[in-house]
């Protein structure tokens, strides 16, 4: 399934848009059986930490690698202008150099870092890249350490430029 979105200067719309697909995920990531009971009060009163530039990991990092160098990609990367780009290119942006931007992206996709799985954990990965002139913001399902629970769902890579812009995002 591909969603394609395109460029939007009303931040409002964006925003509205963003939690219409993250509420329609979260019906789609709601876990059908029971969860593993938990230890009375482990969770309760427990905030997770808000990074403004959160760190890499590697299925995220795959996702940006694999949107610029696969085939499978190359209709996509062409509809976004970014062909050109190669893997070499791709940083993940940092507090001490890329502050700003990460709080913007942070205030566009804020209901994706307080979604909780079913057993109280956060439920995404997010990750903010640039490579030349052009973010990703990469958005996966993060995946519990109690292997009694498995997180499913869709993933996302969005494109913007450097003004922050959006210039399209796919959820596959």
């Amino acid at each position: 399934m591909w969603i394609l979105i395109t460029q939007n200067n009303n931040i409002t719309d964006m925003n509205i848009l963003i939690l219409v697909l993250h509420l329609i995920f979260s019906v789609l990531t709601a876990q059908s059986q029971e969860p593993v009971p938990t230890e009375t009060g482990s969770f309760s009163g427990h905030v997770f930490p808000v990074v403004v530039c959160p760190g890499p990991n590697d299925t995220n990092t795959s996702i940006v690698e694999d949107f610029l160098t696969k085939p499978d990609w190359t209709e996509r990367r062409a509809a976004a202008n970014v062909g050109s780009l190669s893997v070499s290119q791709v940083k993940v942006l940092t507090d001490s150099n890329d502050g700003s931007v990460c709080s913007s992206f942070y205030e566009t996709y804020q209901g994706f870092f307080e979604e909780e799985n079913g057993i109280g954990e956060p439920a995404y990965n997010i990750t903010y890249y640039k490579a030349g002139n052009f973010y990703f913001v990469v958005i996966t399902i993060q995946q519990s350490n109690n292997p009694d629970y498995v997180g499913f769902g869709v993933s996302y890579i969005i494109i913007s430029d450097q003004n922050l812009d959006l210039i399209k995002a796919y959820a596959f």
